[in-house]
Protein backbone atom coordinates (compact mmCIF):
# COMPACT_ATOMS: atom_id res chain seq x y z
CA UNK A 1 0.00 0.00 0.00
CA UNK A 2 1.44 3.37 -0.88
CA UNK A 3 1.06 6.69 0.54
CA UNK A 4 -1.48 8.10 -2.21
CA UNK A 5 -3.49 4.53 -1.34
CA UNK A 6 -3.21 5.22 1.99
CA UNK A 7 -4.57 9.13 1.92
CA UNK A 8 -7.44 7.90 -0.64
CA UNK A 9 -7.93 4.95 1.40
CA UNK A 10 -8.29 7.59 4.62
CA UNK A 11 -10.74 9.74 2.89
CA UNK A 12 -13.10 6.68 2.20
CA UNK A 13 -13.46 5.90 5.64
CA UNK A 14 -13.34 9.54 6.80
CA UNK A 15 -16.65 10.36 3.71
CA UNK A 16 -18.51 7.49 5.73
CA UNK A 17 -18.78 9.98 8.63
CA UNK A 18 -20.65 12.33 5.96
CA UNK A 19 -24.21 11.74 6.25
CA UNK A 20 -26.10 10.60 3.40
CA UNK A 21 -27.65 13.62 2.05
CA UNK A 22 -24.88 15.44 1.72
CA UNK A 23 -23.39 12.42 -0.30
CA UNK A 24 -26.03 13.00 -3.04
CA UNK A 25 -24.64 14.04 -6.23
CA UNK A 26 -24.62 13.44 -10.03
CA UNK A 27 -25.89 9.55 -10.99
CA UNK A 28 -22.94 9.61 -13.33
CA UNK A 29 -19.18 10.10 -13.08
CA UNK A 30 -16.31 9.47 -15.78
CA UNK A 31 -13.11 10.05 -14.91
CA UNK A 32 -10.04 8.92 -16.81
CA UNK A 33 -6.71 10.67 -18.80
CA UNK A 34 -2.81 9.75 -18.89
CA UNK A 35 0.45 9.74 -16.55
CA UNK A 36 3.49 9.83 -17.92
CA UNK A 37 6.71 9.52 -15.16
CA UNK A 38 9.92 8.33 -14.65
CA UNK A 39 13.10 7.56 -12.59
CA UNK A 40 16.75 7.78 -13.66
CA UNK A 41 19.13 6.06 -11.32
CA UNK A 42 22.90 6.91 -10.71
CA UNK A 43 24.85 3.61 -8.99
CA UNK A 44 25.52 0.43 -9.25
CA UNK A 45 21.70 -0.74 -9.00
CA UNK A 46 21.81 -2.78 -12.43
CA UNK A 47 19.24 -0.21 -14.32
CA UNK A 48 19.52 3.32 -15.16
CA UNK A 49 16.24 4.31 -15.77
CA UNK A 50 12.51 3.43 -15.27
CA UNK A 51 9.68 4.74 -17.06
CA UNK A 52 5.69 3.93 -16.75
CA UNK A 53 2.83 5.21 -18.93
CA UNK A 54 -0.30 4.77 -17.80
CA UNK A 55 -3.73 5.65 -18.92
CA UNK A 56 -6.81 5.01 -16.06
CA UNK A 57 -10.26 5.25 -16.26
CA UNK A 58 -13.15 5.12 -13.78
CA UNK A 59 -16.73 5.50 -14.03
CA UNK A 60 -19.01 5.77 -10.61
CA UNK A 61 -23.04 5.45 -11.34
CA UNK A 62 -25.97 5.28 -9.38
CA UNK A 63 -28.14 1.68 -9.08
CA UNK A 64 -31.50 3.26 -8.06
CA UNK A 65 -31.48 5.34 -5.02
CA UNK A 66 -29.65 2.83 -2.29
CA UNK A 67 -26.84 1.65 -4.51
CA UNK A 68 -23.65 2.84 -6.46
CA UNK A 69 -21.51 0.96 -8.42
CA UNK A 70 -17.70 1.81 -9.41
CA UNK A 71 -15.67 0.11 -12.21
CA UNK A 72 -12.04 1.12 -12.79
CA UNK A 73 -9.28 -0.23 -15.44
CA UNK A 74 -6.83 1.28 -18.11
CA UNK A 75 -4.15 0.50 -20.32
CA UNK A 76 -0.18 0.97 -19.31
CA UNK A 77 3.39 0.54 -20.48
CA UNK A 78 6.70 0.09 -18.54
CA UNK A 79 10.46 0.39 -19.56
CA UNK A 80 12.98 -0.30 -18.20
CA UNK A 81 16.61 0.52 -19.46
CA UNK A 82 19.18 -1.64 -18.12
CA UNK A 83 23.34 -0.57 -17.12
CA UNK A 84 24.41 -2.96 -20.02
CA UNK A 85 22.35 -0.72 -22.99
CA UNK A 86 19.27 -2.81 -23.45
CA UNK A 87 15.28 -2.06 -22.54
CA UNK A 88 12.94 -4.52 -21.40
CA UNK A 89 9.21 -3.36 -22.26
CA UNK A 90 5.80 -4.43 -20.46
CA UNK A 91 2.50 -3.01 -21.96
CA UNK A 92 -1.44 -4.14 -21.92
CA UNK A 93 -4.33 -3.63 -20.25
CA UNK A 94 -4.75 -3.42 -16.19
CA UNK A 95 -7.41 -5.65 -14.00
CA UNK A 96 -10.55 -4.75 -13.75
CA UNK A 97 -11.97 -3.54 -10.68
CA UNK A 98 -15.33 -3.34 -9.31
CA UNK A 99 -16.96 -1.66 -5.86
CA UNK A 100 -20.82 -1.53 -4.90
CA UNK A 101 -21.63 -0.32 -2.10
CA UNK A 102 -25.34 -0.30 -1.01
CA UNK A 103 -27.07 1.80 2.20
CA UNK A 104 -28.71 -0.44 4.61
CA UNK A 105 -29.30 2.48 7.57
CA UNK A 106 -29.13 6.08 5.82
CA UNK A 107 -26.57 8.11 7.57
CA UNK A 108 -25.52 4.97 9.23
CA UNK A 109 -24.78 1.87 7.50
CA UNK A 110 -23.43 0.28 4.10
CA UNK A 111 -22.87 -2.77 2.23
CA UNK A 112 -19.39 -3.12 0.32
CA UNK A 113 -19.31 -5.78 -2.23
CA UNK A 114 -16.11 -6.07 -4.19
CA UNK A 115 -13.97 -7.79 -7.08
CA UNK A 116 -11.15 -7.18 -9.17
CA UNK A 117 -11.34 -9.26 -12.78
CA UNK A 118 -7.84 -10.10 -14.10
CA UNK A 119 -7.80 -8.75 -17.56
CA UNK A 120 -4.74 -7.42 -17.01
CA UNK A 121 -0.93 -9.08 -16.93
CA UNK A 122 -1.08 -11.83 -15.22
CA UNK A 123 1.72 -13.87 -16.42
CA UNK A 124 4.79 -12.43 -17.77
CA UNK A 125 8.19 -14.31 -18.99
CA UNK A 126 10.55 -14.88 -16.49
CA UNK A 127 12.94 -12.22 -17.42
CA UNK A 128 10.36 -9.53 -17.38
CA UNK A 129 8.94 -10.54 -13.98
CA UNK A 130 12.65 -10.18 -12.72
CA UNK A 131 13.37 -7.04 -14.06
CA UNK A 132 9.89 -4.97 -13.34
CA UNK A 133 10.21 -5.72 -9.64
CA UNK A 134 11.37 -2.27 -8.96
CA UNK A 135 7.72 -0.58 -10.09
CA UNK A 136 6.22 -1.94 -7.07
CA UNK A 137 8.69 0.06 -4.96
CA UNK A 138 6.19 2.16 -2.07
CA UNK A 139 9.70 4.59 -1.81
CA UNK A 140 8.71 5.16 -5.67
CA UNK A 141 5.18 5.58 -5.61
CA UNK A 142 4.05 5.01 -9.19
CA UNK A 143 0.80 5.30 -10.43
CA UNK A 144 -0.35 1.85 -11.58
CA UNK A 145 2.30 -0.08 -9.92
CA UNK A 146 0.62 -3.10 -10.42
CA UNK A 147 -0.48 -4.06 -14.22
CA UNK A 148 -1.97 -7.65 -13.43
CA UNK A 149 -2.52 -10.20 -11.05
CA UNK A 150 -4.82 -13.03 -10.49
CA UNK A 151 -8.79 -12.42 -9.58
CA UNK A 152 -10.01 -11.13 -6.02
CA UNK A 153 -13.41 -11.27 -4.37
CA UNK A 154 -14.42 -9.23 -1.53
CA UNK A 155 -17.20 -8.01 0.70
CA UNK A 156 -17.57 -5.72 3.92
CA UNK A 157 -19.42 -2.90 6.37
CA UNK A 158 -19.14 0.33 6.81
CA UNK A 159 -20.92 2.68 9.12
CA UNK A 160 -20.29 6.22 10.52
CA UNK A 161 -21.53 8.14 13.97
CA UNK A 162 -21.68 11.01 15.94
CA UNK A 163 -19.41 12.20 18.10
CA UNK A 164 -19.75 14.97 19.96
CA UNK A 165 -18.88 17.44 17.76
CA UNK A 166 -17.04 15.26 15.70
CA UNK A 167 -17.58 12.14 13.03
CA UNK A 168 -16.71 8.85 13.00
CA UNK A 169 -16.22 6.26 10.32
CA UNK A 170 -15.57 2.64 10.38
CA UNK A 171 -15.25 -0.34 7.84
CA UNK A 172 -14.69 -4.26 7.93
CA UNK A 173 -13.35 -5.82 4.58
CA UNK A 174 -12.60 -9.57 4.19
CA UNK A 175 -10.78 -9.75 0.57
CA UNK A 176 -10.77 -13.26 -0.63
CA UNK A 177 -7.45 -13.33 -3.78
CA UNK A 178 -8.00 -16.77 -6.19
CA UNK A 179 -4.91 -18.45 -7.42
CA UNK A 180 -3.10 -17.65 -10.57
CA UNK A 181 -0.19 -18.49 -12.31
CA UNK A 182 2.58 -15.32 -13.23
CA UNK A 183 4.88 -16.90 -15.41
CA UNK A 184 4.50 -18.02 -18.55
CA UNK A 185 5.15 -21.08 -19.70
CA UNK A 186 4.78 -22.22 -15.84
CA UNK A 187 2.36 -24.28 -14.75
CA UNK A 188 3.22 -22.86 -10.77
CA UNK A 189 0.08 -21.17 -9.24
CA UNK A 190 1.10 -18.71 -6.66
CA UNK A 191 -2.44 -17.59 -4.01
CA UNK A 192 -2.07 -14.71 -1.21
CA UNK A 193 -3.57 -15.63 1.77
CA UNK A 194 -7.50 -14.35 2.56
CA UNK A 195 -7.06 -10.33 4.33
CA UNK A 196 -9.36 -9.06 6.96
CA UNK A 197 -9.23 -5.37 7.31
CA UNK A 198 -10.50 -3.13 9.84
CA UNK A 199 -10.66 0.59 9.67
CA UNK A 200 -11.13 3.46 12.05
CA UNK A 201 -11.19 7.35 10.99
CA UNK A 202 -12.36 10.81 13.00
CA UNK A 203 -13.00 14.10 11.84
CA UNK A 204 -13.22 16.87 14.52
CA UNK A 205 -13.21 20.59 14.25
CA UNK A 206 -10.36 22.98 15.56
CA UNK A 207 -11.05 26.13 16.47
CA UNK A 208 -14.20 27.54 13.78
CA UNK A 209 -12.31 27.03 10.62
CA UNK A 210 -9.46 24.12 11.10
CA UNK A 211 -10.68 20.58 11.01
CA UNK A 212 -8.11 17.56 12.10
CA UNK A 213 -8.87 14.20 10.36
CA UNK A 214 -7.00 10.89 11.67
CA UNK A 215 -7.34 7.26 9.80
CA UNK A 216 -6.35 3.68 11.11
CA UNK A 217 -6.53 0.46 9.32
CA UNK A 218 -5.40 -2.73 10.85
CA UNK A 219 -5.05 -5.80 7.77
CA UNK A 220 -4.22 -9.78 8.97
CA UNK A 221 -3.59 -11.51 6.37
CA UNK A 222 -3.50 -15.90 6.33
CA UNK A 223 -0.80 -18.18 5.00
CA UNK A 224 0.10 -17.57 1.26
CA UNK A 225 0.76 -20.33 -0.95
CA UNK A 226 3.11 -21.43 -3.54
CA UNK A 227 1.70 -24.56 -5.56
CA UNK A 228 0.76 -26.34 -2.50
CA UNK A 229 3.40 -25.57 -0.40
CA UNK A 230 3.05 -22.60 2.51
CA UNK A 231 5.69 -19.98 1.90
CA UNK A 232 5.22 -18.08 5.12
CA UNK A 233 3.27 -17.17 7.96
CA UNK A 234 0.66 -14.63 9.08
CA UNK A 235 1.47 -11.02 7.93
CA UNK A 236 -0.04 -7.90 9.70
CA UNK A 237 0.01 -4.12 8.64
CA UNK A 238 -0.92 -1.46 10.48
CA UNK A 239 -1.25 2.14 8.60
CA UNK A 240 -2.03 5.43 9.87
CA UNK A 241 -3.02 8.66 8.25
CA UNK A 242 -3.17 12.66 10.10
CA UNK A 243 -3.69 15.73 8.28
CA UNK A 244 -4.62 19.00 9.76
CA UNK A 245 -6.28 21.76 7.64
CA UNK A 246 -6.15 25.38 8.70
CA UNK A 247 -7.20 29.16 6.14
CA UNK A 248 -4.02 30.99 5.69
CA UNK A 249 -5.19 34.47 4.16
CA UNK A 250 -7.35 33.72 1.34
CA UNK A 251 -5.97 30.29 1.08
CA UNK A 252 -5.98 26.66 2.59
CA UNK A 253 -2.91 24.92 4.48
CA UNK A 254 -3.16 21.18 4.97
CA UNK A 255 -0.18 19.01 6.27
CA UNK A 256 -0.09 15.48 6.50
CA UNK A 257 1.57 11.92 7.80
CA UNK A 258 1.16 8.93 7.00
CA UNK A 259 3.37 5.46 7.43
CA UNK A 260 2.51 1.98 6.77
CA UNK A 261 4.16 -0.90 9.21
CA UNK A 262 5.11 -4.58 7.94
CA UNK A 263 5.05 -6.98 10.77
CA UNK A 264 6.09 -9.97 8.73
CA UNK A 265 7.00 -11.08 5.19
CA UNK A 266 4.73 -11.57 2.22
CA UNK A 267 3.83 -11.94 -1.19
CA UNK A 268 3.20 -8.82 -2.34
CA UNK A 269 1.10 -8.61 -6.14
CA UNK A 270 3.62 -6.61 -8.07
CA UNK A 271 3.66 -4.90 -11.94
CA UNK A 272 4.70 -8.86 -12.89
CA UNK A 273 2.91 -11.26 -10.50
CA UNK A 274 3.62 -11.50 -7.00
CA UNK A 275 7.07 -10.93 -4.99
CA UNK A 276 8.33 -11.31 -1.89
CA UNK A 277 8.17 -8.27 0.55
CA UNK A 278 10.00 -8.52 3.86
CA UNK A 279 9.11 -6.81 7.04
CA UNK A 280 9.50 -3.08 7.02
CA UNK A 281 7.89 0.10 6.29
CA UNK A 282 6.92 3.29 5.30
CA UNK A 283 6.83 7.43 6.47
CA UNK A 284 5.51 10.05 4.53
CA UNK A 285 5.05 13.60 5.39
CA UNK A 286 3.92 16.59 3.52
CA UNK A 287 2.17 19.87 3.12
CA UNK A 288 -0.09 21.53 0.61
CA UNK A 289 -1.69 24.92 -0.25
CA UNK A 290 -4.85 25.04 -2.25
CA UNK A 291 -5.28 28.81 -3.61
CA UNK A 292 -8.05 29.76 -5.77
CA UNK A 293 -7.18 31.54 -8.89
CA UNK A 294 -10.19 32.88 -10.96
CA UNK A 295 -12.63 30.35 -11.86
CA UNK A 296 -9.17 27.93 -11.16
CA UNK A 297 -7.45 26.09 -8.23
CA UNK A 298 -4.29 25.62 -7.75
CA UNK A 299 -2.53 23.12 -5.16
CA UNK A 300 1.43 23.69 -4.66
CA UNK A 301 2.64 20.59 -2.61
CA UNK A 302 5.44 19.26 -1.41
CA UNK A 303 6.08 15.41 0.46
CA UNK A 304 9.01 13.73 1.84
CA UNK A 305 8.91 9.84 1.66
CA UNK A 306 11.62 7.31 3.54
CA UNK A 307 11.65 3.78 3.61
CA UNK A 308 12.95 0.31 5.17
CA UNK A 309 13.04 -3.39 5.61
CA UNK A 310 14.43 -5.88 6.75
CA UNK A 311 17.42 -7.57 4.43
CA UNK A 312 16.08 -10.91 4.89
CA UNK A 313 12.63 -13.03 6.13
CA UNK A 314 15.03 -13.77 9.29
CA UNK A 315 16.17 -10.05 10.00
CA UNK A 316 16.06 -8.38 13.10
CA UNK A 317 17.37 -4.88 12.15
CA UNK A 318 15.35 -2.63 9.31
CA UNK A 319 17.26 -1.04 6.81
CA UNK A 320 17.23 2.32 4.73
CA UNK A 321 16.03 1.59 1.34
CA UNK A 322 16.09 5.26 0.36
CA UNK A 323 14.47 8.84 0.95
CA UNK A 324 12.90 11.37 -1.71
CA UNK A 325 11.22 14.73 -1.98
CA UNK A 326 8.62 15.26 -4.62
CA UNK A 327 7.29 18.78 -5.39
CA UNK A 328 4.91 19.56 -7.74
CA UNK A 329 1.69 21.86 -9.15
CA UNK A 330 -2.00 20.71 -9.42
CA UNK A 331 -4.37 22.40 -11.44
CA UNK A 332 -8.23 22.09 -11.14
CA UNK A 333 -10.04 24.16 -14.09
CA UNK A 334 -13.82 23.59 -15.50
CA UNK A 335 -14.00 23.96 -18.87
CA UNK A 336 -17.54 23.09 -19.57
CA UNK A 337 -21.23 22.07 -18.34
CA UNK A 338 -20.23 19.04 -16.08
CA UNK A 339 -16.72 18.62 -17.11
CA UNK A 340 -13.53 19.67 -15.07
CA UNK A 341 -10.03 19.30 -16.07
CA UNK A 342 -6.82 18.49 -13.82
CA UNK A 343 -3.12 19.17 -15.01
CA UNK A 344 -0.20 18.48 -12.42
CA UNK A 345 3.29 18.87 -13.29
CA UNK A 346 6.51 17.61 -10.47
CA UNK A 347 9.69 16.29 -10.06
CA UNK A 348 11.63 14.05 -7.66
CA UNK A 349 14.73 14.09 -6.05
CA UNK A 350 16.42 11.72 -3.52
CA UNK A 351 18.85 8.52 -2.87
CA UNK A 352 17.60 4.73 -3.59
CA UNK A 353 19.44 1.57 -1.37
CA UNK A 354 19.98 -1.66 -2.24
CA UNK A 355 22.07 -3.56 0.22
CA UNK A 356 25.37 -1.93 -0.04
CA UNK A 357 24.89 -0.20 -2.99
CA UNK A 358 23.09 3.57 -3.00
CA UNK A 359 22.12 5.46 -6.27
CA UNK A 360 20.69 9.25 -6.80
CA UNK A 361 17.63 9.72 -8.57
CA UNK A 362 15.73 11.82 -9.72
CA UNK A 363 12.28 11.96 -11.67
CA UNK A 364 9.59 13.23 -13.20
CA UNK A 365 5.61 12.88 -12.72
CA UNK A 366 3.09 14.97 -15.70
CA UNK A 367 -0.87 13.77 -15.75
CA UNK A 368 -3.76 15.27 -17.40
CA UNK A 369 -7.17 14.05 -16.32
CA UNK A 370 -11.06 15.05 -17.42
CA UNK A 371 -13.78 14.36 -15.61
CA UNK A 372 -17.82 14.45 -16.70
CA UNK A 373 -20.27 14.14 -14.33
CA UNK A 374 -24.39 14.34 -15.22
Amino acid sequence: MTARALRRLAAAVLLLAVPAAAQTGPATTVRGGIVAEGFTFDGDLGFDALTEISAPVLVETALGSRAVLTVASGWARVDLDLADGTTRSLSGLLDTEARVSVTLLRDRLQLLLSGSVPTGMGAVSEADAALLGPLSYDLLDFATPTLGTGAVVGAGLAGAAPAGGASVGWAAHVRVPLSYQPLLGSDDEVRAGVEVRGRLGLETPVGRRSFFRVAGVLSIRGKDHFDDAVVNGVGNRLAGYASFDTPLGGSLATVWLSGLYRSDPTLEPTAVGSSFVPRGGLLAAGARLTMNVGMSRLEPEVEFRTASAAPDAAGLDLETLGRVVRMGLRLYRPVGTGMGLVLYGGGVVGTVQDGLRTADTRGYRASLFLEWTR
